[in-house]
């Protein structure tokens, strides 16, 4: 069975390997460009020694990029784990499944169905703030700043509840979407999908 978070902390790792990567090949372009012209007593064109410097600090950035993703895939799966540890108080009889892969969707998060057969599909995510919507899109709300949301979650999720459905055959599956760490001001569903704060989730099965 696949653990929750495993997945993306695996990304996470990847990230960091890479972002090392990167500053050690920046630290080794600077050094080459500076120590080795003073080493070998030798000087270096000025294009050269600009480009050297040019390199290593793209290679720099580049770097400080990939660890800041590590960072923001290390909060996802910290959201993942907290959303299974309460799915794992359900009743017995309730399966979950998680982190399945499915083509064109990459990773559902996770699948869960009740004892009586109904399905969920639920997309977690672990954006802060307090999430709203406007007219059908998703918004979230940081202090006296509203920013739209950069991806349409609400499309991305009914996509995997249909993938889901048609993959195990079911009459019908559920889309949710869940903040790990979120307020959640949102009345009904939207489109069909029900979007949830990690405090509502227990109550939102019914048990």
């Amino acid at each position: 069975m696949r653990r929750a978070g495993r997945n993306i902390r695996a990304l996470a790792w990847d990230y960091r390997w890479q972002g090392a990567g990167s500053w050690a090949l920046a630290a080794g372009c600077v050094g080459a460009t500076v120590g080795l012209p003073i080493l070998l007593k030798f000087s270096l064109a000025v294009p050269l020694y600009l480009l050297g410097l040019g390199v290593g600090l793209v290679l720099f950035f580049r770097g400080s990029m990939l660890f800041r993703q590590a960072a923001r895939a290390d909060q996802g799966a910290k959201g993942e784990e907290a959303i299974a540890k309460i799915l794992r108080q359900l009743p017995s009889g309730w399966k979950t499944e998680f982190n399945r892969r499915v083509h064109g969707v990459g990773d559902v998060d996770v699948i869960l169905t009740s004892p009586t057969g109904k399905t969920w599909t639920i997309d977690i995510k672990s954006q802060r703030g307090t999430i709203i919507d406007k007219q059908g899109k998703l918004y979230k709300v940081l202090g006296r700043n509203t920013y739209a949301l950069k991806k349409d979650f609400i499309a991305a999720a009914k996509r995997q509840a249909l993938l889901v459905r048609s993959m195990d055959n079911l009459r019908y599956v559920t889309p949710v979407i869940c903040f790990s760490s979120a307020k959640v001001q949102i009345g009904s569903s939207i489109e069909g999908v029900y979007v949830i704060s990690r405090s509502e989730l227990f109550d939102f099965f019914g048990v």
